[in-house]
């Protein structure tokens, strides 16, 4: 009878079919991220060199068509052709290199990590390495960027690439929510001087998250993007990453009101 079924023996069942559908998916991504990102990588590359034959016989076709005036090319005017080629270049190498990014994803949540976690970070770094890496995203998306990082922070002993991956993910969703260039994104760091601990959240003033959401967003496959926006591994690798440096992240969100992400690590390494 299912109602003599207990809530922790479901909760348990449910973790046992979430281990099991992880362990697939490994096995999947070690067989077949290579057969996927073989031809792919092939695809970009060609995509690559076509445009760039193609933006060095431009010069040539516009001189002709100066001289002759329009013509055809494949069916098409030239003069549709000009603007139409460099935008479709440009959408198709985007879109492969999506799929080496999903694929790579798929990679680094399906394996165990064996990355070192050793080296004192300082979060204040990661906040500018990220902001580098992310910069031009940032400034198409906002023009009101707040930044208030306490100043000696102590650092903690962990890994700065693995959490400068956790960042560029969250600043990418928080740029990705906002609506207007007015709307502003946060990024504050301060030092819990009591517990020892470090903090960084990052605020944005974009669409926020539906209360119904909330408790899926770390869930592995859960996304409340479209599905050609997100594949839901962002933030689940972004909890497997904190909680392996002994943090915390927690995300706050009202529909219309912001979003807000908090990560609290403990202090290690050199002060």
């Amino acid at each position: 009878n299912i109602s003599n079924i207990s809530k922790s023996e479901i909760a348990k069942t449910k973790q046992l079919a979430h281990a099991e559908k992880l362990v697939t998916i490994g096995t999947i991504t070690g067989s077949i991220g290579h057969e996927i990102n073989n031809p792919n990588n092939a695809l970009l590359l060609t995509l690559q060199f076509q445009k760039q034959v193609w933006e060095e016989l431009l010069p040539i076709f516009d001189s002709y068509a100066e001289e002759h005036g329009d013509f055809e090319v494949g069916g098409y005017l030239y003069s549709e052709l000009h603007d139409e080629m460099d935008d479709s270049f440009n959408r198709a190498i985007d879109k492969s290199n999506r799929i080496k990014k999903i694929v790579t994803n798929l990679r680094v949540f399906s394996r165990k990590d064996e990355g070192s976690y050793d080296e004192p970070v300082s979060l204040n770094d990661v906040v500018h390495n990220s902001l580098r890496l992310v910069g031009n995203l940032i400034k198409r998306k906002t023009n009101n960027l707040k930044l208030d990082l306490q100043g000696s922070l102590p650092t903690i002993k962990g890994n700065a690439q693995k959490l400068e991956q956790v960042l560029i993910n969250i600043l990418q969703n928080a740029a990705q929510a906002l609506k207007s260039n007015e709307k502003s994104i946060s990024i504050s760091t301060l030092y819990r001087e009591t517990e020892e601990k470090v903090q960084l959240i990052v605020a944005d003033e974009g669409e926020g998250i539906d209360k119904k959401d909330l408790d899926h967003i770390f869930d592995s496959f859960f996304t409340t993007k479209g599905k050609t926006e997100g594949t839901g591994l962002g933030l689940a690798i972004c909890k497997r990453i904190v909680e392996t440096h002994g943090g915390t992240i927690t995300v706050s969100s009202e529909i219309w009101s912001g979003t807000e992400v908090n990560i609290v690590l403990p202090v290690g390494g050199e002060k």
